[in-house]
């Protein structure tokens, strides 16, 4: 199983209730895919002071790291 980790979760991103901040896959491209989905719709839709990009930490985690703009 890999897993995908919000690193630190924003304002803007704790008032989107419909959205996990960590979740798990079978493959590490699953999670991958599941990680640049999310911050694409994180950078677009909830949040206008951060920018999220995943990274990987680790054979079995995937972490979406915050940064400032």
């Amino acid at each position: 199983m890999v897993t995908v980790k919000l690193e630190k979760e924003c304002g803007c991103f704790k008032d989107a209730r419909n959205i996990d901040s960590e979740m798990s896959f079978d493959t590490k491209d699953a999670a991958m895919l599941y990680a640049k989905g999310l911050c694409r719709t994180i950078n677009e839709e909830f949040c206008g002071k951060h920018f999220f990009r995943p990274a990987e930490t680790a054979d079995d985690e995937v972490m979406i790291k915050l940064i400032n703009r």
